[in-house]
C-alpha cells in the first residue's frame, strides 16, 4: 500500500472512530491504560513478536469495548430517567 494511501486510511479510520473515542476515553484513567496498551503493542511489533502482539491488540479492543458498552449504557439510562 502507498503512503498516500495509508494516510488516507487512517484519516477515514480516525474520523469514523471519533465518537467511539470519546465514548471510551471518558474514565479518567482509561486514559492511562489505552497509552499502556499502545506501549504494550509497539514493543511486541518491534520484537517482532506477532502473537504477543495480537494478544496484546486483542486486550487493548476488549477493553475498549467495555469502556463504549458501560458509556452506552450510563448514557441509556440517563435518557430513561429524563423520560
Amino acid at each position: 500500500m502507498e503512503d498516500a494511501a495509508r494516510r488516507g486510511l487512517v484519516r477515514v479510520l480516525s474520523a469514523s472512530l471519533h465518537e467511539s473515542r470519546a465514548l471510551s476515553f471518558g474514565p479518567r484513567e482509561a486514559l492511562e491504560t489505552a497509552l499502556q496498551d499502545h506501549i504494550r503493542i509497539l514493543e511486541a511489533i518491534d520484537a517482532g513478536d506477532s502473537h504477543r502482539a495480537r494478544r496484546a491488540m486483542e486486550r487493548h479492543l476488549n477493553y475498549v469495548e467495555s469502556l463504549i458498552l458501560a458509556s452506552l449504557r450510563d448514557v441509556s439510562q440517563q435518557a430513561k430517567s429524563r423520560v
